[in-house]
């Protein structure tokens, strides 16, 4: 019972839970987006990862830089909003266009900004400066 309960409660089993609690709200949050824009208007947009994900790597990026935290948030917030108006603006001049051609609107931003992530910052993985406490 003592060899369940502190591998229960160890260390490593809270850093996994914590991980596994930030996956999953990212995962709701843009699940949540994309439900959203659906219901208003009508589009599945493909571009949510790719756009949120240049904001979150926009993120990381300023604050390894050594910039505060609260800076980097920011200027993130503001790029993501920025993304945001373009997905508008492109969704609204294609307002009496078909369903599948607002669709493959979205994929062309999801390649874009999937691109502009790779030759901004590479293809290859590196593991970003930990917020929490190790």
């Amino acid at each position: 019972m003592q060899i369940v309960a502190a591998s229960l409660f160890s260390e490593e089993a809270l850093r996994f839970v914590l991980l596994g609690m930030a996956t999953g709200s990212l995962t709701a949050l843009v699940a949540l987006g994309i439900v959203l824009v659906y219901r208003t208007s009508g589009v599945l947009n493909f571009s949510a990862g790719a756009l949120g994900g240049i904001a979150a790597f926009y993120f990381y990026d300023i604050r390894d830089d050594g910039y505060p935290t609260w800076w980097a948030l920011t200027f993130a917030l503001a790029v993501g909003v920025l993304l945001g108006l373009l997905t508008y603006a492109v969704l609204a001049s294609l307002r009496n266009a078909t369903q599948l051609s607002k669709l493959i609107a979205t994929l062309g931003l999801f390649s874009a900004g999937q691109a502009f992530m790779v030759l901004r910052w590479g293809g290859g993985i590196v593991q970003p400066r930990s917020m929490l406490p190790s």
